[in-house]
């Protein structure tokens, strides 16, 4: 009996077994949670999936940059739950805005990473883009869509870069006494709108650390997006 030897398949250059385009990316995304924007390359994410750069490459051809789109297109698409029968597209809006600002509280850089990407191409996910899409037709009957994805993305993208950075994650107790002595020691001359902010600005910190914060200040972006599309002239 003559014995059938498979031929072997052969991988064009810069190809490995074992690796695709999802385990790339969800090693990507693990790099960029762990190191932050500054010390992601490929060479190091190579080092972590034990290939050459060349691998990478020849799945991401658009290099660094096609890798950092797809990292936040896949977290965007997984704070994008589809639809619930129980719920009205204001509960989607919400349920959204909510899950998104606790996520990336957590996860400031890839909060961040999302709000760049999803600026500079509004379609970034198409399932994002197709559920937000079906939301806002529901909110406003007769409304542009592509219009009205962009005042969602505008809002969302104020909150998430405003909730993320520094300050917001700053401890109160610390924060305050350096902003505040900042602030006192401005001319009332040249700053008199500054010169009386340090009146509220410890009252500010402290409601932000409160635990309900991040609800309150997702349902407020929710609201003000419903009432943008509201206003017609879309």
């Amino acid at each position: 009996m003559a014995i059938k030897i498979k031929p072997r398949i052969k991988r064009t250059a810069g190809q490995r077994a074992g690796m695709n385009r999802a385990k790339i990316a969800a090693a990507a995304t693990k790099l960029w949670l762990t190191t932050g924007p500054e010390k992601f390359t490929i060479r190091e994410l190579a080092k972590q999936l034990k290939v050459g750069p060349t691998t990478i490459h020849a799945h991401f051809k658009g290099g660094i940059g096609d890798l950092r789109r797809e990292i936040a297109r896949r977290a965007l698409e997984d704070l994008t739950p589809p639809h619930q029968p129980n719920q009205t597209p204001k509960d989607d809006l919400r349920a959204f805005m909510r899950s998104a600002l606790s996520s990336f509280r957590q996860q400031p850089t890839l909060g961040r990473l999302v709000a760049h990407e999803l600026t500079d191409d509004p379609l970034l996910s198409l399932v994002f883009a197709e559920r937000m899409g079906a939301t806002i037709v529901g909110l406003a009957t007769g409304v542009d869509v592509i219009r009205g994805l962009e005042l969602l993305i505008a809002r969302f993208v104020g909150l998430v870069m405003v909730e993320t950075g520094r300050l917001a994650r700053a401890d109160p107790k610390t924060a305050n006494p350096i902003l505040q002595g900042r602030l006192l020691g401005v001319s009332s001359t040249e700053f008199p709108t500054l010169k009386q902010a340090p009146q509220t600005l410890g009252a500010a910190l402290i409601k932000r650390a409160e635990p309900d914060h991040l609800t309150k200040k997702a349902d407020a972006a929710a609201t003000a997006f419903i009432a943008d599309l509201s206003k017609g002239g879309l």
